[in-house]
């Protein structure tokens, strides 16, 4: 009878604190708009960095717009607020991501420069971003991300946004060549799907045997280059927090509840 009695209130208490989330959600939502101009009022002029949030990721969404001058506004604004590092990491992640997402090269310049963010979610949003608006140049500096990134997640998400931005530059095949023999499994997995994405082939998972097409099929692949044998190997980090195991699918960063971000 006690245990019964125990389960009664838990679920007479809960019922309230549910209600009452979604209460705080659904008051959020409604007063947020709909529209690509509300959300951008919202973004301007909110003192709540959770509402904001919310609206940055709404503004990723290209359905979100009538026509090209409204995103090419949002744009703007999502750029200034990524290059000014005002809003919390978690914020900017998800700046980069909208970005990205809106694939229009306008975003370019603010992403690059989110490449160097101190916050190691930003950078791998900001790679992934570029791989969607990027220029075939910007794959050196992907390739670099990949080499020196001091993090698991910055390493495989510059793997992945090389692999989209599909370039043929030699250098950067034998980056991707080099990491099929990482110690960490996910960025082995992050460069093979890259390589095969780039290349349209598929000789396998063995390094020895992409070596052996890329040399016969990519001018200026060479294994033993001066270029192979500097590159920098960093220290694997398994233990990575933000790092799910491999194959995972691209990361969205997980929105805030209600409180979580103080103004």
């Amino acid at each position: 009878m006690v245990q019964s009695h125990n389960q009664h209130k838990s679920t007479v208490l809960f019922g309230p604190i549910v209600a009452l989330s979604l209460a705080i959600v659904a008051g959020c939502a409604g007063s947020m708009g709909t529209t690509a101009r509300s959300m951008l009022t919202n973004v301007r002029d909110s003192k709540d960095p959770n509402a904001r949030y919310q609206a940055y990721v709404k503004l990723g969404k290209p359905r979100t717009y009538d026509n090209t001058e409204q995103m090419l506004e949002s744009i703007a604004e999502l750029s200034k607020r990524l290059a000014d590092g005002k809003e919390p990491p978690i914020s900017r992640a998800v700046i980069c991501r909208s970005l990205g997402d809106l694939k229009r090269p306008e975003a370019r310049t603010a992403l690059l420069k989110a490449l160097d963010d101190e916050d190691d979610e930003v950078r791998a949003e900001a790679a992934r971003a570029i791989g969607k608006v990027g220029q075939p140049e910007d794959a050196v500096l992907l390739a670099r991300m990949m080499a020196i990134d001091t993090t698991h997640n910055g390493r495989v998400a510059a793997a992945e946004g090389l692999a989209n931005l599909n370039p043929k530059d030699p250098r950067i095949m034998i980056s991707l060549s080099e990491n099929l023999n990482n110690d960490d499994p996910a960025i082995r997995l992050a460069s093979y799907r890259a390589l095969k994405q780039i290349t349209g082939a598929d000789p396998g998972t063995d390094a020895n045997a992409w070596h052996d097409y890329l040399t016969n099929n990519f001018a200026g692949y060479v294994n033993d280059t001066a270029v192979a044998k500097s590159a920098v190997k960093p220290p694997v980090s398994p233990n990575d927090k933000s790092v799910m195991p491999a194959g995972l699918p691209a990361q969205t960063p997980t929105a805030p509840g209600p409180g979580i971000l103080n103004p």
